[in-house]
C-alpha cells in the first residue's frame, strides 16, 4: 500500500514528502530528512522532527547518511550509543539516541539522494529482511521520481521545439537581418539562462566581430570555447564542473569569472567568413543548460535558412 501511495504522487516534492513519511511509519522513527540532488546539486530536503541545518553543524547524522550515499548500501547502527563509532556524537548523547538507518536514495543510473532516519528505542530491531523492504521501497520511489524528472524533460523539449518553429516563422518574416540577428540571440539567452549572447563574423585582422548582440555589453569572448566548438564541429557547453573533455579553459574564462559558456558553429558555405553565435554567464545559469544546448541547436536548424546561410546567401 505504501507504494500504491506513492505512485500516485504526480510532483518529485510530493513523491519524496510521502517516501519520508512512510519510512518514519515503518522504522517507527521520530526523526528523519531525505536530501534529494539533481545534476549534483542539492535541490530539497524533506526533514521530520530535525532541523536540518543544526544536524550538518553537529556533524553525526550528515556523516552517517554520506556514508550510504557515496557506500550505496544501507547503514543501520542498531544502537548508536553502544558503538565505537558513533557514541560520543553530540546529538546521540544530548537525544539518547539509539536506532540510526540510512538509505541510498537512487536508480541503477543515478544518485539522487539519501535518507536518514533515528529514534530512541533500540526495539524493535531490523532484519535484513526489514532493511531491504526499506531500501526497495526508498528504490521505488527514486524511479518515480526518474520517471517525472524524464517526463518534464520531455515536455520541455517539446515545448522548445515549438517555440523554435514558431520563432523560425517570425524570422523568415522578417525584412531587417539585423533585427533577426538580435530576436535569435534573444531566443537564445532565454533557452541557456545565459546573461548575453553574440553574433560574432571571424573578420581578419580583427577576429571575432560582434555582428549582433543581446544582454551586457562586455567585449571579450572565450576564443578558447570558439575553437573548441569549429574543432568538434558541434555545439559546445562549459560550466565550471563540467568542462568540455579535451578543453583547457582560456585567459578569458579566468578573468572575466565565466561560470557557463555555450558556442554554436552557424552553417554556411565553405568560402565564407566564419560565423558562430556564442553566450555566455557569470552566474548560475537559468533552467537546464545542456538542454538549453539542444533547444539552440534545433532552433537553429530551422532559423538559419531565414539568414540565406545555408545556401550561400549573402545574410543581410
Amino acid at each position: 500500500r505504501w507504494q500504491a501511495w506513492i505512485a500516485e504522487a504526480t510532483h518529485e516534492d510530493a513523491v519524496q514528502q510521502r517516501l519520508l513519511a512512510a519510512l518514519l511509519a515503518l522504522m517507527q522513527a521520530e526523526r528523519g530528512y531525505l536530501l534529494s540532488y539533481d545534476r549534483g546539486q542539492l535541490v530539497q530536503a524533506v526533514t521530520e522532527g530535525v532541523d536540518y541545518d543544526a544536524e550538518v553543524a553537529a556533524g553525526f547524522s550528515a556523516s552517517v547518511a554520506e556514508e550510504a550515499l557515496f557506500g550505496g548500501e544501507p547503514v543501520y547502527e542498531v544502537d548508536a550509543s553502544a558503538s565505537a563509532r558513533w557514541s560520543q556524537a553530540a546529538s546521540v548523547m544530548a537525544l539518547a539516541l539509539k536506532t540510526v538507518l540510512a538509505l541510498p536514495y537512487g536508480t541503477p543510473d543515478e544518485v539522487m539522494g539519501v535518507a536518514y532516519l533515528d529514534r530512541q528505542a533500540v526495539e524493535p530491531v531490523l532484519t535484513p529482511a526489514d532493511v531491504a523492504g526499506l531500501q526497495a521501497l526508498t528504490a521505488f520511489a527514486a524511479f518515480r521520481v526518474a520517471a517525472l524528472r524524464e517526463a518534464r524533460r520531455l515536455q520541455a523539449e517539446r515545448d522548445q521545439a515549438e517555440a523554435a518553429t514558431d520563432l523560425a516563422f517570425a524570422l523568415a518574416a522578417e525584412p531587417d537581418a539585423a533585427a533577426r540577428r538580435r530576436r535569435l540571440l534573444a531566443a537564445v539567452t532565454a533557452l541557456t539562462g545565459a546573461e548575453r549572447a553574440l553574433w560574432l563574423v571571424d573578420v581578419p585582422p580583427a577576429g571575432w566581430t560582434p555582428r549582433a548582440t543581446h544582454g551586457p555589453g562586455r567585449r571579450t569572448v572565450s576564443t578558447s570555447v570558439i575553437q573548441a566548438a569549429r574543432a568538434q564541429g558541434r555545439p559546445v557547453w562549459h560550466v565550471d564542473a563540467e568542462p568540455p573533455e579535451g578543453w583547457i579553459p582560456g585567459q578569458s574564462v579566468l578573468a572575466l569569472g565565466l561560470t557557463s559558456v555555450w558556442c554554436w558553429v552557424v552553417p554556411g558555405p565553405a568560402d565564407a567568413a566564419p560565423q558562430v553565435i556564442y553566450a555566455d554567464s557569470t552566474g548560475a545559469a537559468g533552467g537546464s543548460p545542456t538542454a538549453g544546448l539542444a533547444a539552440v541547436e534545433a532552433l537553429l536548424a530551422r532559423a538559419v535558412p531565414a539568414f540565406g546561410l545555408a545556401a550561400g546567401g549573402p545574410d543581410g
